[in-house]
């Protein structure tokens, strides 16, 4: 087995370019996945609101008891 007497770089050069991608149901795929991680992303973001949301709810509606109960006594 002969070893490439070129360098890297010499070797890079003579390289054919690569092609870009060749297959639409691969392009197809990477788009619907594409649009997958968005809605993703979104869906999360949605999520995270609702939580912070549902915490302030609770805390606000734990502060009312507490001052029912006082109002009671």
């Amino acid at each position: 087995m002969q070893f490439p007497t070129k360098g890297y770089k010499d070797l890079t050069e003579d390289c054919p370019e690569i092609p870009g991608d060749t297959c639409p149901f691969i392009d197809k795929a990477q788009q619907e996945l594409e649009a997958l991680r968005d809605q993703n992303e979104a869906l999360r973001d949605v999520g995270k609101y609702w939580r912070a949301t549902a915490i302030n709810l609770l805390e606000e509606c734990c502060d009312l008891n507490r001052y029912i109960n006082e109002l009671e006594k």
